[in-house]
């Protein structure tokens, strides 16, 4: 437990410095993020359409190819 905690703290403090330092312009604020298991690669699947479904849809998981689905393909 104690390192989980130790863990926890360091990562809030690392996100306090990073956020405070793109606050004064010496880092950025947000950063795109690639491979996001969206499938963006796929023909036909806008990766903003997939996230919203993702977040809203209960059934959304997780796929044996490593790409969340929400009830189009398994």
């Amino acid at each position: 437990m104690d390192a989980w905690v130790t863990s926890a703290n360091r990562r809030l403090a690392a996100g306090t410095r990073q956020r405070r330092a793109g606050m004064i312009g010496r880092a950025p604020l947000f950063e795109q993020i690639d491979g996001r298991r969206l499938g963006e690669e796929r023909k036909g699947r806008d990766p903003h359409e997939v996230e919203a479904a993702m977040l809203l849809d209960p059934q959304a998981r997780l796929g044996a190819d490593g790409i969340y689905h929400t009830g189009e393909l398994a």
